[in-house]
């Protein structure tokens, strides 16, 4: 073990390593230490890790031998030579306040008004009230798959305990079963927690559902300050390794708090928004700086995207169709008529969303309009659907499929358009002969796509071909409904459709 005694002190995992073996307790021993060079020669457990060995099969064994390991662990209540310090109302109250800073505003964007700040306020206290009024017992802190190591004879060894405290009885038990880095059916969480209840002499008079409170509100708690640490690890120590496991952190977090009527509000802040895979709020865009000229006379005196169809503007189909992905921070490239568009579509604020706009003096097409508006992404992957596209295809599919540079929704070629674009095998998208599919316009794209580009006027199909022929863009065919808007006649064709 080599910890730098500049960063960080071997004192307090010496003290409770040889406090742990003295209970018979997995801990390594120390064969030999240096604590100036922040040097100790330990005992090798081997590379089993919990984490590398947990499958469905398995797991109610492996949890249930941690469990009862963590029981004993728990009543380790001095440690020698070491004041074990109190995991304190106000220690946790800065973690939550540092959540804000970092996850919240730094990470997901979020602007938190004075009256959303006195919310999280009650909310942090609420969550901060319960953890005090528990039991408190030892407390590892970090008691989960990636620090625990599966031994021979039902052993479980116990790694990275220096940090340990006093604190509540639900803090270890919920970091083990709502995992940060592995997550399990509510149904064999709740059956573990409930066996590891039961175990506990300081729990006999405590109720199962007083117990399930605790265990959710400290589960609150503890997932807050790991978002905030995978945040800041990104954002101040540009150490993203952290940033996957964020989505399923953060759900954990909304799952609990809609649990509870009196958490609504919480729960609110993220209502409908989606997170992409690295954990941050996905953005959108909506193409609309073209004319439409096959719209002819239509649009001599309005942009295409305020074409009334149905009772609706062109482009609030689109609009719409990303909101209901969650998708509310969306940019519009505008160019033709533009000041109408902005003065039509505003803000966003009555669509629930929040727009804005990229101003093209001469439209850059496709490709150059993205380029422009690529700083709106913060180097995250995003959205983009074209303003005369309505369709039913579920744009939150996309989310999840942003491996590689592109992924591109692909479709039946339409009429005006019978020999297609790109080929789709297996799911990856090729240059090739036909038969093609039609590219829908509606895709997400990685900005590292736009790598090597130069601002100005290019089409999109220019940068996908070179990505398609290194492999890096995959696709799925979609057989809903698809109309690409591009004359009257389309117009008429789809409007007879809501009839």
């Amino acid at each position: 073990m080599d910890a730098p005694p500049d960063r960080e002190s071997c004192v307090s995992f010496i003290a409770i390593a040889n406090a742990l073996r003295v209970r018979d307790l997995c801990a390594p021993e120390i064969i030999a230490s240096d604590l100036a060079q922040g040097f100790l020669l330990l005992t090798d457990f081997g590379n089993q890790l919990y984490l590398q060995t947990l499958t469905p099969d398995n797991a109610k064994q492996l949890y249930t031998q941690a469990l009862d390991t963590l029981a004993l662990l728990q009543v380790c209540d001095s440690v020698k030579g070491l004041d074990i310090p109190i995991f304190s109302a106000a220690f946790m109250s800065q973690e939550l306040e540092l959540c804000k800073e970092w996850f919240l505003c730094k990470h997901l964007r979020l602007a938190l008004t004075p009256s959303v700040n006195e919310m999280l306020d009650c909310f942090f206290k609420m969550l901060v009230d319960s953890a005090v009024n528990q039991p408190q017992v030892f407390m590892h802190r970090d008691y989960h798959s990636a620090n625990l190591m599966v031994l021979p004879d039902k052993q479980v060894s116990i790694l990275d305990f220096q940090d340990a405290f006093i604190g509540p009885v639900t803090y270890d038990l919920v970091s083990l079963l709502r995992d940060c880095y592995i997550a399990w059916p509510p149904t064999l969480v709740d059956e573990l927690a409930l066996y590891y209840k039961n175990k506990l002499s300081v729990l006999d008079s405590v109720t199962d559902a007083q117990f399930f409170r605790w265990f959710d509100l400290m589960g609150l708690q503890r997932h807050l300050k790991a978002l905030l640490t995978f945040s800041r690890k990104y954002h101040r120590d540009n150490n993203p390794n952290y940033l996957q496991h964020i989505p399923r952190t953060l759900k954990y977090v909304l799952d609990v708090s809609e649990k509870y009527n009196e958490f609504s509000q919480f729960t609110d802040i993220f209502k409908n928004r989606s997170v992409s895979q690295s954990g941050c709020i996905m953005r959108g865009m909506i193409l609309a700086a073209g004319r439409g000229k096959r719209m002819g006379e239509l649009t001599s005196s309005l942009p295409k995207p305020l074409l009334r169809v149905g009772k609706s503007y062109l482009i609030e189909y689109a609009i719409e169709a990303l909101k209901k992905a969650g998708i509310h921070d969306i940019i519009i490239n505008v160019s033709y008529k533009r000041d109408l568009i902005k003065e039509a579509l505003g803000n966003g604020k009555r669509y629930g969303v929040n727009l804005q706009y990229s101003e093209e003096i001469e439209a850059l097409e496709t490709g150059g309009g993205i380029f422009q508006a690529l700083p709106f992404f913060n180097d995250e992957p995003f959205v983009v659907i074209s303003s005369d596209i309505i369709s039913d295809y579920s744009i939150e599919n996309l989310l999840s499929r942003s491996k590689k540079l592109a992924h591109l929704v692909m479709v039946n070629n339409p009429e005006f358009h019978p020999e297609g674009d790109f080929c789709l095998v297996d799911n990856i998208i090729y240059q090739g002969q036909p038969p093609r599919l039609t590219f829908a316009n509606i895709g997400i794209y990685s900005p590292k796509l736009f790598s090597g580009c130069e601002a100005g006027y290019f089409p999109l199909v220019d940068v996908l071909r070179k990505a398609i022929s290194r492999e890096e863009v995959t696709g799925e065919y979609y057989q809903g409904n698809w109309y690409n808007i591009g004359t009257p006649e389309e117009i008429h064709r789809f409007v007879e459709t809501l009839e």
